[in-house]
């Protein structure tokens, strides 16, 4: 669990019209490498309509995860956000924010939240990477080297069909990772999970949220991030 020993005091507001958001490090941001609360366009990328970028009314990264034959995707370059070109292969911890509204099930829906070696790849394409493999019955802390998204996977939470969690994601060596979900702004832990990535999952540089492609169906996940924190080359958020 994060060292919440060394938070300062943060004033609790609603910034993005919604009974869970606030932002506890809008005062007390020491320490990160990058952050973004969408309140300016720094740079996401997107591929396809099923993630759009609102900048200006809710601040948020959208998605509409649509099951419909493609595998569309957002990201945004944290390599180049913290000053070079790939995060630290042994040390970083992630925080952001990730909601989800709704889910439609017929066939079955798989997405990606997390750190990738590259977030142009498809779901499937042998690639580096950590971070939650989302299916419509679990949240997974999942890694791959040259694999799958879900290729070594541990379930977190079961039964995941809407949710709201502050999320804490942790590279605690070469081969250790952690995962932890807050009911609240990182006070409150309500579940939390480890898992073995191989040494070699190394160079990683994007965080991507992305689906996989899958034959047409009413399958479809609705929600957003936002808040995101970066901190590299340690094991224990600032």
């Amino acid at each position: 669990m994060a060292n919440l020993s060394q938070h300062k005091p943060f004033k609790s507001f609603n910034e993005h019209q919604s009974p869970f958001i606030f932002n506890p490090y809008r005062y007390a941001t020491a320490g990160w490498d990058w952050e973004d609360d969408f309140t300016s366009n720094t740079g996401w990328i997107a591929s396809g309509t099923d993630v759009t970028y609102d900048y200006s009314i809710n601040n948020r990264a959208d998605f509409v995860f649509r099951r419909d034959g493609s595998e569309d995707y957002g990201y945004k370059d944290v390599g180049s956000a913290i000053g070079g070109t790939y995060v630290d292969d042994t040390a970083w911890v992630l925080r952001f924010y990730w909601e989800q509204t709704s889910q439609t099930v017929s066939g079955g829906n798989q997405t990606f939240h997390g750190m990738v070696a590259n977030a142009t790849n498809t779901f499937t394409n042998g690639q580096d990477a950590i971070g939650f493999w989302h299916d419509t019955s679990n949240i997974v802390l999942t890694d791959s080297d040259n694999q799958s998204f879900e290729a070594n996977g541990v379930v977190m939470v079961t039964n995941s069909a809407t949710f709201a969690y502050w999320v804490e994601l942790i590279r605690t060596s070469s081969t250790t990772s952690s995962g932890e979900f807050f009911s609240d702004a990182y006070v409150t832990s309500q579940y939390s999970q480890t898992n073995t990535p191989a040494s070699t999952t190394v160079n990683l540089d994007d965080f991507g949220m992305k689906k996989r492609n899958l034959p047409l169906n009413t399958d479809q996940f609705t929600g957003w991030n936002t808040d995101f924190f970066f901190a590299d080359g340690v094991t224990v958020a600032p």
